[in-house]
């Protein structure tokens, strides 16, 4: 492989519909768990009405699922440039960053973790260092062009993992 190697990263459908699947069976078990209940559910000395418990089951599963499809979604405007030297460079429509590879990450064989941080921070004494970290999982549909899974594979096991050991 030869690299730099540029990436585009789109959304996986395959995982927008796995996180509205796991959400809807989600929502399923807790609405027959609480009508199961009666009247109220029982937190110790507390009682929850029911309304009340289902309030906050919608609430917090549609928090939950509008998260995870805007994170697949935001994937479309994001291009990762792989390095010879370990590192990688961000591209979004708001700018380019440097960053290098963090404990962490890990090639799963169908899907990559991969955690970053800013290649010129000291990460203990820096706090905006701290928070301008990045943690995305990769599928193989979420690379053009297709043959980039691969590249990535090797650049993660051979470039990423060797630099940070130096």
């Amino acid at each position: 492989m030869r690299y730099p190697l540029a990436l585009r990263l789109r959304p996986s459908w395959v995982l927008m519909t796995s996180v509205l699947v796991v959400h809807v069976a989600a929502a399923l078990a807790f609405f027959h768990v609480l009508s199961l209940r009666g009247g109220s559910l029982q937190l110790g000395g507390l009682a929850v009405p029911q309304v009340a418990a289902q309030t906050t089951c919608v609430v917090v599963l549609l928090g939950s699922v509008v998260i995870g499809l805007r994170r697949e979604w935001a994937k479309r405007a994001l291009r990762l440039v792989l390095a010879d030297d370990g590192s990688v460079v961000c591209e979004t429509p708001m700018g380019m960053r440097h960053y290098r590879l963090e404990n962490g990450a890990v090639d799963l064989g169908y899907a990559i973790w991969l955690r970053f941080c800013p290649a010129d921070a000291d990460l203990t004494a820096n706090r905006s260092a701290r928070r301008d970290r990045r943690s995305l999982m990769l599928l193989r549909a979420n690379l053009r062009p297709a043959d980039g899974w691969r590249g990535l594979r090797i650049w993660l096991r051979h470039k990423a993992y060797a630099a940070r050991r130096a």
